[in-house]
């Protein structure tokens, strides 16, 4: 293998490394020897191919600083970088999440890169916004946590920042939701017509700040509906109240509660996160409740392999892909409207018919 190969190959790997998002737009290179050991290469073999990158508007020398990737590649060369922010436990739509948004990015010619984070003061975040050309996080905490720097930057519109998943206007952030009152009033006209007039609501909670923080179903529309459209219904967000931590599963709760219910229940409906689907339906068949003949099961969520689950819930969806499309119409539409106020994009659920909901049992 010739000289010359060498440093091609080397030049290739700078590139591979810049193209995977390791090296962003802006950022510095790690010093020349560090990367020729990397790579595995001679000092001299690692120069020219700095050098050949340096040609083609890649890299940047500054001199008596160090080496830097040209922020002003266009989008042909190097796709841009969407940092992306995930809650660092283990609920499956989170996963769902990272598959749609990876998806969409490759479709939008970016990159996505991705850090699991407990706490905003996990500094991985900052440096991910740092580095990253737009972000995107979940709240992984009460937005009222954030560090005053971090929130700041948030704020600074020098890069695009997106929560995910609910309203974050009031903090001055741009955030993208899902919009559930239509569906929602269909749904609850539905089991009205049904019959139904008890309805036991799965949330959950963990203790935060001396308070109560809500992970869950807390603003999915259902219960504000019942509440001002159908006052005869009991609609009962307590019984099913479980507190387990963020990092914690909800399953065993649930079907020990469901378990103390008995065999006998007065209520005829139960709602719950489509991820907890198999908790509440293996307690009542433990119970040896019949769905949905004896008792009607309505998930809210989405998830990439509910088609497959049987019998197949009926569900209050909120689809994953188009909250990750909806997050790339937000970074487009702010990139050229730098100015105005944050906004709140929302995205349409849909109520998806199954196999889990029936006319209510003769009471």
């Amino acid at each position: 293998m010739g000289y010359g190969s060498k440093v091609a190959e080397t030049r290739n790997f700078i590139h591979e490394e810049i193209i995977l998002g390791n090296y962003s737009r802006g950022t510095a290179l790690p010093p020349e020897r560090e990367m020729a050991e990397r790579a595995g290469v001679s000092y001299m073999t690692l120069r020219k191919a700095v050098d050949l990158l340096v040609a083609e508007g890649c890299l940047q020398r500054v001199a008596g600083i160090g080496i830097f990737v040209c922020s002003t590649i266009s989008e042909n060369k190097l796709p841009r970088q969407i940092g992306v922010v995930i809650p660092a436990w283990g609920a499956p739509e989170n996963i769902d999440f990272i598959m749609h948004l990876s998806a969409v990015a490759r479709r939008e010619n970016w990159t996505p890169k991705f850090v699991f984070a407990g706490s905003w003061r996990d500094r991985t975040i900052a440096e991910l916004y740092q580095s990253s050309d737009a972000l995107v996080t979940k709240a992984i905490e009460d937005l009222n946590n954030l560090p005053p720097d971090l929130a700041e930057k948030f704020r600074c519109r020098e890069k695009t920042v997106i929560v995910s998943g609910g309203n974050a206007t009031q903090f001055g952030f741009d955030s993208v939701a899902p919009h559930f009152s239509g569906e929602a009033e269909k749904l609850c006209a539905r089991l009205y017509e049904l019959g139904h007039r008890h309805i036991l609501q799965v949330e959950q909670f963990e203790r935060c700040n001396g308070g109560k923080r809500f992970l869950s179903l807390s603003d999915n529309g259902i219960g504000e509906c019942f509440r001002n459209h159908y006052p005869d219904v009991a609609f009962d967000d307590t019984t099913l109240l479980v507190e387990v931590p963020s990092f914690g599963q909800p399953f065993e709760a649930i079907h020990r509660k469901l378990l103390r219910l008995g065999a006998k229940p007065d209520y005829t409906v139960i709602v719950c996160p489509l991820p907890f689907y198999w908790g509440v339906y293996s307690a009542l068949t433990d119970l040896g409740l019949k769905v949905p003949e004896e008792v009607s099961v309505v998930c809210v969520g989405d998830r990439l392999e509910a088609n497959y689950y049987r019998p197949r819930p009926t569900t209050l969806t909120s689809p994953l892909l188009e909250l990750a499309e909806s997050v790339f119409k937000q970074i487009h539409w702010r990139q050229k409207n730098p100015r105005p106020p944050a906004r709140n994009v929302l995205f349409e659920s849909c109520l998806c018919p199954g196999q889990t909901l029936d006319a209510a049992r003769h009471q």
